[in-house]
């Protein structure tokens, strides 16, 4: 099915009503939609395809397919995402890919549940049992870090067994890994002709980002974390040498809560007050109003004021952009 006109699609049971039924092509009957009166609660930015979820549990995502001349024909766009496989269930959140590789063949979307079951949809997605305190999407599986503790990939078990068991959190991009345990301690693993731990540096951390940024975009792996003592940033770029790698040093001075990077070279935090502050290869338009949530895609970022309203800013080349409502 393909949406008309930047209709967005609802996931969800409150909330949700039906778009005229000639708004869509009919192969697979009219789409849901939600109530855009009810505040947003969480966002994500992904590699052109947006989400969000409402107060009531209702996820919406928008954005664009790419454009036929730049060759990206091996992952389904967002009208790929058929209406009857979308789960039917209120998210606390969701998440979207962010790939620094065009040819990305999942293109898969996943959130969590108000019961923090873990589900996914879209091309191949994997089969989650259990409970999970968050789930990720890769090019080609997607992993959830389980409440009991522990990384899981169904569709790649092996990986999910290079994380520590005690993992608190964990990310991944491309050919780059990371985990923060319970002492703060940063795991980083990255992947020549197999995966294998490289060096951190020896600090407590409370929060942390990685991503592989497109190869046009400058050095490939780079990490951010803040410190848990002075909520300071730390950003460098991760070497395979057995090094901590390059340290960058254009981040900004200041107390952070949350971190996160795109695959363009761009990176946003928000201070102690919930202000977003980028930086990188250019400027990135950040709101300046507060946020109690934040979210980095490709080249683009996202947020949740204290209102409720959801604000994404950046290249916006594909609408991801223009939220709902």
């Amino acid at each position: 099915m393909r949406l008309i006109a930047g209709a967005a699609l609802c996931i969800g049971l409150a909330g949700c009503s039906t778009l005229p039924s000639d708004s869509v092509s009919t192969d697979t009957g009219p789409a849901p939609r939600c109530d855009r009166s009810v505040p947003w609660t969480y966002a994500a930015a992904g590699r052109e395809i947006f989400c969000g979820v409402h107060a009531d549990g209702c996820a919406e995502c928008w954005g664009d397919e790419p454009e036929a001349d730049t060759g990206w024909d091996s992952g389904p766009g967002l009208h790929d995402f058929g209406q009857y496989d979308i789960p039917n269930v209120g998210f606390e959140s969701v998440v979207s890919i962010v790939s620094p590789y065009p040819q990305a063949r999942n293109r898969g979307l996943c959130g969590l549940t108000i019961d923090r079951e873990a589900v996914c949809w879209g091309r191949s997605p994997a089969e989650f049992s259990g409970h999970y305190s968050e789930v990720r999407v890769g090019e080609d599986f997607q992993c959830g870090l389980r409440s009991e503790g522990g990384v899981e990939c169904p569709q790649y078990r092996s990986f999910g067994d290079l994380f520590p068991a005690d993992a608190t959190t964990f990310d991944f991009s491309g050919y780059i890994a990371g985990a923060l345990r319970p002492d703060g301690e940063l795991w980083l693993g990255l992947y020549e002709t197999r995966f294998e731990r490289v060096d951190a540096p020896a600090v407590p951390y409370v929060a942390m980002d990685v991503t592989e940024n497109d190869p046009s975009f400058g050095p490939w792996f780079v990490v951010c974390a803040i410190r848990e003592t002075e909520q300071s940033l730390d950003c460098w770029n991760a070497s395979d040498d057995g090094s901590t790698g390059e340290v960058i040093d254009t981040v900004p001075p200041g107390t952070f809560t949350t971190v996160c990077l795109t695959a363009d070279d761009h990176a946003c935090a928000l201070d102690e007050a919930g202000y977003p502050t980028c930086w990188g290869d250019g400027p990135m338009g950040e709101p300046v109003e507060p946020l109690s949530q934040l979210s980095c895609g490709y080249s683009d970022a996202c947020g949740v004021t204290f209102d409720g309203r959801l604000l994404c800013w950046g290249a916006c080349d594909h609408g991801e952009c223009d939220v709902p409502g």
